[in-house]
Formats: structure tokens, sequence, C-alpha cells
């Protein structure tokens, strides 16, 4: 577990009668991800461990700026995508198609089986679905 920083609770702060029940914590930092160690000293003078704490770091959704790291990152996300689909259409034998245009304009594509017949078969069920909605809305007025 690679540590980018510790962060103990300052020694001014405890004193000897407080040691067997003020608990302290410690911060390592590593990249995506806060562990957080709840310490608390027995009588001995020894830490004790009596919690482990992890906590995912939150990360805004935007853009990214830089376009290697864009393109990087489109590529490792394509792929883990291409690799859900796959594993859906295994694991719960649904038909998926999947379909991705990236910036550059170039078309990447995953289906389970034949990609037309299933655009045929969305079109058609999409198809319904507006009618059906039509239909019920006719009936409500």
């Amino acid at each position: 577990m690679g540590q980018e920083g510790v962060v103990p609770v300052p020694s001014e702060r405890r004193s000897a009668t407080s040691l067997s029940v003020t608990p302290y914590c410690l911060v390592l930092l590593a990249p995506q991800l806060e562990y957080l160690l709840h310490l608390r000293h027995t009588e001995r003078g020894r830490e004790e461990t009596t919690s482990i704490v992890m906590v995912k770091g939150k990360r805004v959704i935007q853009r990214i700026e830089n376009a290697a790291s864009r393109q990087a990152t489109f590529s490792k996300r394509r792929n883990g995508l291409v690799k859900k689909a796959f594993e859906l259409s295994v694991l719960c034998d649904a038909e998926v198609a999947l379909i991705i245009l990236s910036s550059r304009g170039k078309l990447h594509q995953f289906s389970s089986s034949s990609m037309i017949e299933t655009i045929k078969r969305y079109r058609a069920h999409s198809r319904e679905d507006a009618g059906s909605t039509s239909m019920e809305h006719d009936i409500e007025l």
C-alpha cells in the first residue's frame, strides 16, 4: 500500500491520563482512496487498531482537457464497456448491441448477435412503445 502522507494526532494534545480512553486517527492517503485507522492506546502504551474505514474519493465528471489523457481514458473505458456488454450477453443470455462513436469519428461496436437484426428488433420495439403510449393518451382524453 503506497502511503503518500500520514497524519497522526499531534503529541502535545495527548496527556498521560487520557491515553487509555481517547481514540486517535491516522489518515493514510493513497491515490483515489483514504484509509482511516482508528487507534487507541492501551494502559501499557501499545496502540491497538479498533477499526479500518475505506472511503472512495469523489471524482467530478467533466471533460478531460489533456488530449493524451482523454484518449487513454476513452480507450480504457471503451474496453471496459465492451467487456461489460459481453459479460451481460453471456451471463444473462441477453441480446446486446453497443455502438460507440469517438470524437475522432471512429466507429466502435459490439454485438452479441447480428447488429442489423438487433437494431431492427429495437426499432420494432420502440415503435410498439410509441404506439401504445399514443393509444393510452387517446384513451385518457
